[in-house]
């Protein structure tokens, strides 16, 4: 074996061990890719609810002072 081929060899071991940790980087990107997603739908949810209960609540609030008299 000469040093070329053994020099080769090293690089191609080296190599083959960036391949995999960019591979495990990879995944735990997409990991962390879905957990944004999953959150950024959780906070439009509760945009939504709360929004809702929020016009619920006025249009109670008004309608109420309508039906008790104190709407003038």
């Amino acid at each position: 074996m000469t040093d070329m081929e053994r020099t080769v060899g090293q690089l191609e071991g080296r190599v083959g061990s960036i391949e995999d940790r960019l591979e495990r980087i990879e995944d735990k990107l997409d990991s962390v890719v879905n957990a944004v997603q999953r959150a950024r739908g959780g906070w439009w949810t509760l945009m939504v609810v709360g929004s809702a209960a929020g016009t619920l609540g006025a249009l109670l609030a008004t309608w109420w002072g309508y039906f008790t008299g104190g709407h003038r």
